[in-house]
């Protein structure tokens, strides 16, 4: 079983997509790790073509699940069943890790007794690299919540800092 599934729903989005699964190489160790399920949604582009290099170049890492154009949720749904990591989380392909941060993120995954849902801090940074937002949730490290108790401290989590047990 991996430690993590990352789930790419992918729609013409070859301009993006190199940076974003670029983002998720980290070192061999820690490829052993992750499952990257990239989603084509049926693209006119080369977004499918750019998923397949990552595959033949990593396959123990990277899949490509090639559907007819459906919307977003029909990705998730698509890559959801095939899922093997203890958890999941979604990356939009015009989103990217930073690659250290992401290498830390899986050995804290690691690390971890298995809980429902993680939360992380993330920033939002331009086409420049400059961040732009910073949205953090000033919870406790390492520390566990019940979902209650999380709601009355920060109802308003964003999806781009949600890591869910599969």
């Amino acid at each position: 079983m991996k430690d993590l599934s990352i789930l790419v729903p992918s729609y013409n989005m070859e301009k993006y997509l190199p940076k974003c699964l670029g983002s998720l190489v980290v070192a061999p160790e820690l490829m052993d790790r992750l499952e990257v399920l990239v989603v084509n949604d049926g693209s006119k582009d080369r977004t499918s073509e750019i998923a397949h290099e990552f595959a033949a170049k990593w396959p123990g890492a990277f899949r490509v699940i090639d559907k007819p154009n459906g919307n977003y949720g029909s990705c998730i749904n698509a890559a959801l069943p095939v899922a093997t990591g203890k958890y999941v989380k979604v990356l939009d392909a015009d989103d990217s890790f930073d690659t250290d941060s992401f290498a830390a993120y899986l050995q804290f995954l690691d690390g971890i007794p298995t809980v429902d849902l993680v939360i992380a801090d993330f920033d939002v940074v331009d086409e420049n690299g400059v961040v732009t937002v910073r949205r953090t949730y000033e919870l406790d490290r390492d520390r566990e919540f019940t979902i209650e108790d999380f709601v009355q401290r920060r109802p308003d989590v964003s999806m781009h800092a949600l890591t869910y047990r599969t």
